[in-house]
């Protein structure tokens, strides 16, 4: 498994009249500037675990989650979605909120439901 970094861009990749893998390859780990503050890593990995069609990969020494952005429109509690994520443990939840006056996503500084 190997991670790399996502590269943000202000413009669409050119779309060639005949595409290779190079091209493939940073449309794969291409986005648009705006979700630059994600800071996102994408993990290849090969797929070997299945259960009804699904492939996963376990959380272990070489895959933690660390962060997790809560939406918006999500009601759940801070606490009822640390108990969906037992027994992972240390990870930051942070809830967001769109952006007041620009477009963005930033953190929610009123936090999660009561």
């Amino acid at each position: 498994m190997y991670g790399t970094k996502v590269n943000y861009i202000d413009d669409r990749l050119p779309l060639p009249d005949r595409p290779q893998l190079g091209d493939a390859t940073a449309w794969v780990i291409t986005k648009f500037a705006n979700w630059s503050y994600e800071r996102e890593i994408r993990l290849f990995t090969t797929l070997k675990d299945q259960s009804d069609g699904l492939y996963f990969k376990d959380f272990g020494e070489d895959l933690s989650l660390t962060e997790v952005i809560v939406g918006a429109r999500c009601k759940l509690t801070r606490n009822e979605i640390l108990e969906a994520l037992r027994p992972l443990e240390n990870i930051r939840l942070i809830k967001a909120r769109p952006g007041f006056q620009r477009f963005e996503i930033v953190e929610d500084q009123r936090g999660f439901p009561q």
